[in-house]
């Protein structure tokens, strides 16, 4: 019995002791023992964006890291960029191609260095310092030294210039300037921002409506696509004689014309062409560049030469030609329409079939018995005024 009590005392000794062993790191204000957690895995941070620009070096850092400043942004390079010399020297005024990530700033993956990519500019003279060398063309500054060739008319405020030269941190470092005069008729092409019973915004260009303004195509609407032929009354200003509004604008263009003139001493060269646009005659201005496929195996290109053009529309009425192929004779076409009207006292003379004027003379042969109203098939040739000479028409129905 004794025994067993002795047991017992042990017993709740022992418990005791574990219970304050148990409690003593919670008096002494030690976290609880627990399970340890299941492993989380941190927090994945967000992918850095990737970004593609060229530009001037303004300024350009040695040895790794560096930062440089290519057109108007910071880059940092590191040991891991990939650097493309191209055998050029990496200093300011030289171009760069950038590949980067963003992270807190832009860390360049890839560099390439490279030449200035050259530029060609079309429009119209707004400035002239001569002090400093500086004119703006358009909107683009454009620097003019002494190595700068410039030919054509002389050079006045209004005068529309094609310039072609290296770009430029300012715009573009001039190295050929073509002048033209500033002609009485104007054509401008681009998008009708407004709308008013007298006054039109195209692009940033006011036209005026004359009440004899001749309108072609669809019904013009805000954001449509037009092409205004008419005479300039000031600054960005021009008086409308014809506005064709046009379906679509493809940079790309094949086009029909005849030569009106060349100018220019040397390359790029700027023919003023008279294209066959539908019924009508456009007048465009198309650069010749030392690049451009010109086959002169029909004859030479001289003034009235006709000439098939594939070109890239620039914007302003203003073409870059690809490839020119002067042709032996004008162009045969076919046309199919409605005879608008009918020279008094007999067939010999001029006709209208829908937009087209058709000339008809003792040549030409007529089958059937034309009519106004009539359909019709006419096949001939183009003249420089784009007057169908017809050399057969026959009458559909008959």
């Amino acid at each position: 019995m004794k025994r067993h009590q002795i047991t017992l005392m042990l017993a709740f000794a022992l418990a005791l002791l574990l219970g304050l062993a148990l409690a003593v790191p919670f008096l002494l204000g030690a976290p609880p023992q627990t399970a340890a957690p299941a492993s989380v895995a941190p927090a994945e941070s967000p992918p850095a964006s990737s970004h593609v620009f060229e530009g001037m070096i303004h300024a350009a850092g040695t040895g790794v890291p560096a930062l440089w400043v290519i057109d108007r942004y910071p880059v940092m390079v590191i040991s891991t960029t990939h650097i493309i010399s191209n055998g050029l020297v990496a200093r300011p005024g030289v171009w760069a191609r950038v590949e980067a990530i963003k992270l807190t700033g832009l860390q360049a993956t890839t560099l390439e260095l490279q030449t200035v990519p050259t530029s060609d500019l079309y429009n119209r003279i707004e400035v002239m310092n001569e002090a400093q060398g500086l004119w703006r063309v358009g909107n683009t500054w454009v620097t003019v030294g002494p190595e700068t060739e410039v030919s054509g008319a002389p050079p006045a405020v209004g005068s529309l210039a094609l310039v072609h030269g290296a770009r430029s941190a300012n715009g573009v470092d001039a190295s050929q300037i073509l002048v033209v005069s500033a002609d009485a008729e104007v054509v401008y092409q681009g998008t009708l921002n407004l709308m008013g019973a007298t006054v039109w915004q195209v692009d940033d260009v006011t036209v005026e409506i004359a009440p004899t303004a001749v309108f072609s195509g669809a019904v013009p609407a805000l954001g449509s696509q037009l092409l205004v032929r008419g005479t300039e009354t000031g600054p960005r200003r021009m008086r409308a004689a014809h506005i064709w509004t046009l379906e679509s604008i493809d940079p790309q263009v094949s086009m029909t014309a005849w030569l009106q003139r060349i100018d220019g001493l040397s390359f790029p060269f700027l023919w003023r062409v008279n294209y066959l646009d539908g019924p009508n005659l456009s007048p465009v201005f198309v650069a010749v560049y030392g690049d451009t496929l010109v086959n002169e195996t029909a004859g030479p290109a001289e003034p009235g030469a006709w000439l098939a053009i594939e070109a890239i529309y620039q914007g302003n009425s203003f073409y870059r030609a690809r490839s020119i192929a002067v042709l032996p004779r004008a162009p045969k076409l076919q046309i199919i329409g409605q005879v608008q009207s009918l020279p008094s006292g007999g067939v010999a003379g001029i006709w209208q079939v829908e937009q087209y004027r058709v000339e008809v003379g003792p040549t030409t042969g007529i089958v059937g018995t034309p009519q106004v109203g009539d359909m019709v098939w006419v096949s001939g040739t183009p003249d420089y005024a784009n007057i169908l000479q017809a050399q057969l028409i026959e009458v559909l129905g008959d």
